[in-house]
This record gives C-alpha cells, structure tokens and sequence, in this order.
C-alpha cells in the first residue's frame, strides 16, 4: 500500500519514516461511533469521523494521546 494513498486514507500527514494505521475490527457501526467517542472523551484525537465507506463497510479514525492512528472499524 504506497504510503501516501495509507496517509490519505487514514486522514493523517505523510511521514518520510513511513508509519502504520492499527485497526480494530467491531461488529457494528453503532460499536465503531461508541468507540470512537469513548476514545475522544480519554483524550484522544478524531482524525476522521465514522462514517460509510466506499468499500461498504463503516469506520472512524481517532489518534491516542501518542499520536498513533486507530481506524475502527466494522465490515458491514
């Protein structure tokens, strides 16, 4: 996956060491907002808010305190 189609995707900025997006697979898009609200009200940052994706599956991406990118996610 060419780096820059991963920042693009994650809602995050392009970095020249390369980096990674976690995800967390949940079993419904009500889990996907839960989860992304309780992670923001912990201190985290909502880098791309959940929503319908093109693929058809549903997912957020919220950032941990350390700056690392989280996509939740749900397939269907």
């Amino acid at each position: 996956y060419p780096a820059k189609a991963l920042a693009d995707y994650a809602g995050v900025v392009e970095r020249p060491a390369g980096g990674v997006v976690l995800s967390l697979n949940v079993e419904s898009p009500e889990e996907v907002e839960a989860i992304l609200d309780r992670c923001v009200r912990a201190g985290g940052e909502l880098i791309r808010p959940g929503g319908h994706m093109e693929w058809g599956g549903h997912a957020g991406t919220v950032a941990d305190p350390d700056g690392h990118a989280w996509e939740i996610v749900c397939a269907g």
